[in-house]
């Protein structure tokens, strides 16, 4: 576990940082929301057509293209996952993050989660059969709904996973969710207070700086107490994963 030392001699800033220009945002999380168009085999009873599908996962965009071919992306950094529909929940699954430019199908963006203990696989899938979604296997960290939306392009998230009782073992179900809204974001290491890719004492001063000038709600909850000094302290001594 890494620990934070305060050192004193940094001076105080009072005022609100604004994240640098040249900040380099490493993790990011994106938000799909796709209603359910198809349901083949013994899904959950209250699983049907037409129910909203949410899915999240965060991922790291830093990491190297493990595929040594030109025009196919392979990244691993996906992080952590989480899917919801009606009551049916499945999270942490894991799994590659494919980016395929100018392909016999088109532009290609793929991620595949899988669970081998419980046999679950879930892929969300945007293909743009034009080819001008993307110029490159770069990893992506925004995604453009609206470059997906022609005739033959895809949009769509899939779940396979075995049946519930009492379907007979080794049956399983098929979701297909057509995906209507994508949600992007870089996340920040909240405690990185100046937001300059280091955790240090001049955090600790600014934020303090900023709490007792009638800032630093870092909850954020619109409410500025005590409380947002507590949670920024947890981070501070102990830092989250993506936390430099």
């Amino acid at each position: 576990m890494l620990h934070r030392t305060l050192v004193l001699g940094f001076s105080v800033v009072a005022a609100t940082m604004a994240p640098p220009a040249s900040r380099a945002d490493h993790t990011h999380q994106f938000f799909f929301r796709a209603p359910i168009t198809s349901v083949e085999g013994t899904a959950p009873f209250n699983i049907n057509v037409g129910d909203q599908l949410y899915a999240q996962y965060t991922f790291e965009s830093g990491v190297p293209d493990t595929d040594p071919f030109p025009g196919v992306g392979v990244y691993p950094g996906l992080r952590n996952s989480y899917f919801s529909v009606d009551g049916t929940n499945l999270s942490d699954l894991v799994g590659p993050i494919t980016v395929m430019d100018n392909t016999a199908r088109g532009d290609v963006y793929r991620v595949a989660f899988t669970d081998a203990a419980q046999d679950v696989n879930i892929s969300i899938e945007l293909i743009d059969a034009e080819s001008g979604a993307v110029d490159s296997d770069a990893i992506m960290t925004t995604l453009d709904l609206n470059l997906y939306t022609g005739k033959f392009d895809v949009a769509q998230i899939v779940i396979e996973a075995p049946s519930p009782a009492p379907a007979p073992p080794g049956s399983t179900y098929r979701l297909v969710a057509t995906i209507e809204s994508i949600k992007t974001y870089a996340v920040f290491c909240r405690c990185d207070w100046n937001q300059d890719d280091h955790v240090n004492s001049q955090d600790f001063f600014d934020f303090m700086a900023d709490f007792f000038s009638g800032g630093g709600d870092y909850i954020p909850d619109g409410v500025h107490n005590t409380q947002d000094v507590f949670d920024f302290l947890t981070c501070f001594f102990n830092p989250a994963p993506h936390c430099p």
